[in-house]
């Protein structure tokens, strides 16, 4: 049976193929032949604006990101300057914390040594209170023993009045080996001369004879180094030795010669003496320094070391050997004299010269023929002086310089 559908089918597609060519309409004809230039123009106009406002947003974020940057470079420099302080405070507060922890430290060990001391005090006022009642009880016996006492002492008179003449020999000798070293010397520009040195020498002397040294007067300048030898013997033979103790027994002696008779005081003045603990010798360096004080005021010296060694070279012996004669001199007169009481003689500064109970160094009779009074200006040579009860005598007369001796020109009045 013939199909319908078939016939149909050919007619149609030969009918197509059969009819005239289509013509493209002008918007065809655009769309076959692509974008024309002025759409590409747009095209680009608009890609270029979304450019340049994401280029706007990427330079807005970077100048964001830039001051943000800076920020953070300030706050790490702000902070790292922060951390440098605050770890320098953190030193410092360590060392005051060191030094605190070491004063903390000292503290304690003079708290302790302190505490040591009260024990030590306590334990001296024990031994001072049972001192104390011994002498009483001494002081007793002897009252009680007083009419078996007798007079005699171990040494006389005379053989004390020799060693005294023997400390004036060894005075003279260390003066003398002191002054022809320093006048040898020439005075030195830019000696170092201290205020307190100078202060030291006024105290000791007095202003003129300062000002006599300081212009390298000869007689002044041997007179204070005999001067300054003889109140070393008189302090160190005057007293009951150093310490809180020595001004008790002192004033204990005092109170019995007061009310005793002289045997008993001097009975118990020797007791005394061999009782308490011996003293160690006077040290050579104190006296040394102390001449050399002297000899550097008158510029011959650079300074206090020199002029110390100085006079260790030239009178080292001899001050040592009055240091000997002195203490030998302080155990005669305090423990084997009982008759009475003996001490060093030297004439205060100042004081009116007699005739009777001195000696002037350069023989006159204390008259400079103006009618001026003699005023003894210090003591070159030791005296000694003699005391039992109320009686005093001058057994050697110290040798004194006059004040107005001191400031005559050279040969004028020192003969």
């Amino acid at each position: 049976m013939p199909s319908c559908g078939f016939p149909t089918f050919k007619l149609f597609s030969k009918r197509k193929k059969e009819q005239a060519p289509h013509e493209p309409t002008p918007t065809e004809k655009r769309v076959e032949d692509g974008p024309t230039a002025a759409d590409t123009i747009k095209a680009l106009e608009h890609e270029l604006a979304e450019e340049k406002d994401k280029l706007a947003r990427l330079m807005a974020e970077a100048n964001t990101n830039a001051e943000a940057r800076k920020k953070l470079e300030d706050d790490n420099r702000d902070a790292k300057e922060l951390l440098k302080a605050r770890e320098s405070e953190i030193g410092q507060k360590d060392a005051d914390i060191q030094r605190l922890e070491g004063e903390k430290t000292t503290m304690r060990q003079k708290l302790a040594q302190l505490q040591g001391a009260d024990v030590r005090v306590q334990e001296l006022s024990v031994l001072l209170a049972e001192k104390e009642k011994l002498l009483g009880e001494r002081t007793t016996e002897l009252k009680a023993a007083q009419a078996f006492l007798t007079k005699v002492d171990a040494v006389s008179e005379a053989e004390v009045v020799g060693m005294v003449d023997n400390i004036n020999t060894l005075i003279c000798s260390a003066s003398g080996a002191l002054s022809d070293t320093w006048d040898q010397r020439e005075p030195i520009p830019g000696t170092l001369v201290e205020d307190s040195d100078m202060e030291q020498i006024r105290q000791d002397f007095g202003d003129l004879m300062a000002k006599q040294i300081a212009a390298r007067d000869s007689v002044t300048v041997n007179l204070a180094i005999q001067m300054y030898l003889g109140h070393f013997i008189e302090r160190t033979t005057s007293g009951w030795g150093s310490g809180h103790a020595a001004g008790i027994l002192a004033k204990i002696y005092e109170m019995i010669s007061g009310k005793e008779s002289q045997m008993v005081a001097s009975r118990w003045r020797t007791l005394t003496k061999c009782y308490i603990p011996r003293q160690e010798p006077p040290s050579s360096e104190g006296i040394i320094n102390g001449l050399a004080r002297i000899l550097l005021v008158t510029e011959s010296f650079l300074d206090l070391a020199e002029a110390a060694e100085s006079v260790r070279e030239s009178a080292g012996s001899e001050i040592q050997a009055i240091i000997d004669a002195t203490v030998q001199l302080d155990n005669t007169i305090k423990t084997k004299i009982a008759s009475s009481d003996m001490s060093v003689y030297i004439v205060p500064p100042g004081t009116d010269f007699s005739e009777e109970t001195m000696e002037n160094e350069f023989g006159k009779d204390g008259s400079n023929g103006g009618g001026e009074p003699a005023i003894v200006a210090g003591t070159m040579e030791i005296g000694l002086l003699q005391k039992s009860g109320n009686t005093q005598k001058v057994l050697r007369n110290p040798k004194v310089i006059l004040g107005w001796d001191l400031v005559q020109p050279e040969g004028e009045n020192r003969e």
